[in-house]
């Protein structure tokens, strides 16, 4: 008999080894796909792996979803059903922080913020605290297709740290020598912020009124929008499927965008060895070659009862072995920047030819300009694209600087 019960016990102890550790906690999280997914489904397993008795719940959530159920939330303080992490498009952050003050746990003491690209950290502060974890870098560069750009007798040197006015005499020789369009576009509206923020400005002064119609950086940008339009030189897409296949497909030779782009890029596999990548032009010599567009960042909400819990899993995004993985598979580039001493940073990248790219980007990144944000970022971008509309259909730059000036002033009143 006691041999029996010693053969049972040592069963038991073996079946207990065998199975899964349940989960004590678990932490919910929203996010919205593609590379954002995979990179936090690998952060995931990275922290499981260290810890058994936590399980991640992923929940993809469209954007906009996310932030109308976040906004009715906090409006309404019935916080049921919300995550205890969030992605947010960065471009949203002032809006969150500014109108619903408190509804995102502070950062800033537990999580060393000097590690990361100020532009990204400057999204995400108000009142001297730091509300998320930056993620991708959205530092934009010039990717071009280097065949192309020789077949006209150019080298990626050549568009180098150069004019916006230089680009254009230049595209328009490419074009006439190649037949393709230099530069590819949908509406103009993400070239716009970019332009801008090159010019190291943005759409609210310092006490968060709107600054358009004085503004000498979105002047600049309005202006140049047009010259592009008008050059023909710019193939003008109908939706963003288009705009990726101009690129897939080599219709065009150039992209000015965020470098989120090259993994779209990339997905061309027969392109490998023939794309490059340089700094975007400036619009004039006093302005820079060095800005960004989109990206976001990993928040904790204040109404989750995990925060510590939540927080600590966020490091996760600043070890070695994710920020590998988010460059050697995804081709994402950080805004961690202790990245940049990773080998894989420093490596020659096949599909750019031989160039270290994600060294480049993360150079770039880091010479990014640091901007103020305000609250109404979604509401000055639509209206911007109005003036956009209207400038390309034969409006002055002045009548329709002053038309968005006035928009948002009505709009910031109510």
């Amino acid at each position: 008999m006691k041999k029996v019960l010693t053969l049972v016990l040592a069963l038991c102890i073996l079946l207990a080894a065998a199975l899964p550790v349940l989960a004590e906690e678990t932490l919910t999280v929203w996010y919205s796909g593609g590379v954002n997914g995979k990179a936090l489904e690998y952060a995931a397993q990275l922290y499981t792996a260290q810890h058994p008795d936590v399980a991640i719940n992923i929940e993809q959530v469209a954007t906009s979803d996310r932030e109308t159920r976040l906004t009715v939330a906090l409006t309404s303080g019935d916080m049921t059903g919300l995550p205890d992490i969030t992605l947010f498009q960065d471009y949203s952050a002032q809006r969150f922080l500014q109108l619903f003050p408190g509804c995102l746990a502070d950062l800033s003491e537990s999580i060393d913020m000097s590690c990361f690209a100020q532009d990204k950290v400057g999204y995400w502060t108000y009142e001297g605290k730091v509300y998320a974890l930056p993620f991708d870098s959205a530092a934009s560069a010039d990717f071009v297709r280097l065949d192309l750009l020789a077949e006209a007798g150019y080298g990626l040197d050549d568009l180098k740290d150069i004019t916006w006015d230089r680009y254009i005499e230049i595209g328009k020789d490419v074009q006439a020598k190649t037949g393709k369009y230099m530069l590819t576009e949908t509406d103009y509206s993400n070239l716009m912020m970019v332009l801008v923020k090159s010019a190291a400005t943005w759409y609210f002064n310092e006490d968060g009124s709107a600054n358009i119609e004085n503004n000498a950086g979105v002047r600049a940008a309005l202006e140049t929008i047009k010259k592009l339009h008008d050059s023909g030189i710019v193939m003008e897409n109908e939706d963003w499927a288009a705009f990726i296949s101009s690129m897939n497909e080599g219709k065009i030779v150039s992209t000015v965008t965020g470098n989120w782009i090259l993994g779209s890029i990339v997905s061309a596999e027969d392109q490998s060895g023939l794309w490059g990548m340089t700094t975007i032009p400036s619009m004039s010599e006093d302005m820079g070659h060095y800005s960004s567009n989109g990206g976001s960042s990993w928040a904790v909400l204040s109404s989750s009862e995990k925060q510590e819990l939540a927080i600590d899993f966020l490091k996760t995004f600043m070890t070695d072995e994710f920020n590998t993985y988010l460059i050697k598979d995804l081709a994402t580039v950080p805004t961690y920047l202790p990245a940049q001493k990773l080998e894989c940073a420093s490596e020659p990248y096949a599909f750019t030819n031989g160039q270290k790219v994600f060294a480049d980007i993360m150079d770039y990144t880091a010479k990014t300009p640091v901007i103020a944000y305000g609250p109404y970022n979604a509401d000055v971008q639509n209206t911007m694209q109005l003036a956009i509309d209207q400038v390309l259909a034969g409006t002055s730059v002045d009548e329709a600087l002053k038309t968005a000036q006035q928009t948002m002033d009505f709009l910031m009143e109510e």
